[in-house]
């Protein structure tokens, strides 16, 4: 089902899509997660989250979760090296140059992109082929294949590391304490606007008990 249909038959809860929700609420205990890995305290990794209740023009996610996209020493590399220009893959090949460690990186863009899609399949009842081959899942892979190209994968490397890192995040996924997160925070999202800073405590609390 589209997204930009999925209304028409989804149950809302205070105005909100409940899969939304759900989707938005697992890339957000994903990116919480996977903050160690990117040299991240876990307060640090969450700007904000959006959440409209219809979609908004064409080609604008209807929700988003928004957090830094580089790692810290990624961030600490483009400032020493005054790297005013925006993030591409020249930037990747000269970080890669320098020995940054890039892997690390993308295992945790990964791990926190195909959260969502464990979060949705597991809430609907869907597989997780399901989830991804929809367009609820588009976003996702399309920023999973730009940061993979970025890092120098082919599109092998590339599909397979998703579905290897899919089967380390349905690990934690089924976790009592991190599906209770999830849905912790699913449950307290809103129209409009969530901190990253509210966010990141109410997964925290669900997190340990």
């Amino acid at each position: 089902m589209k997204r930009n249909k999925r209304h028409a038959t989804a149950t809302f809860v205070r105005g909100i899509d409940r899969v939304i929700a759900i989707h938005e609420a697992g890339h957000a205990v994903g990116v919480i997660l996977t903050a160690p890995m990117l040299g991240w305290r876990h307060d640090e990794v969450l700007n904000w989250i959006e959440i409209h209740t219809t979609p908004v023009a064409l080609g604008v996610p209807q929700a988003i979760t928004c957090g830094p996209l580089l790692s810290k020493p990624m961030e600490d590399y483009c400032r020493v090296q005054g790297v005013g220009r925006s993030v591409d893959a020249r930037l990747f090949a000269d970080m890669r140059t320098a020995g940054l460690d890039l892997t690390d990186w993308f295992q945790a863009r990964c791990i926190s992109s195909v959260f969502a899609s464990l979060a949705e399949a597991r809430e609907t009842g869907r597989t997780f082929d399901e989830v991804m081959a929809s367009d609820a899942a588009d976003g996702d892979l399309n920023d999973i294949m730009r940061d993979g190209d970025w890092c120098g994968m082919t599109m092998d490397e590339i599909q397979s590391a998703v579905w290897e890192n899919a089967v380390l995040a349905r690990h934690y996924i089924e976790l009592p304490e991190v599906w209770s997160a999830v849905l912790a925070l699913a449950d307290k999202l809103r129209p409009g606007t969530m901190s990253g800073r509210r966010a990141t405590r109410i997964v925290i609390e669900a997190l340990t008990g």
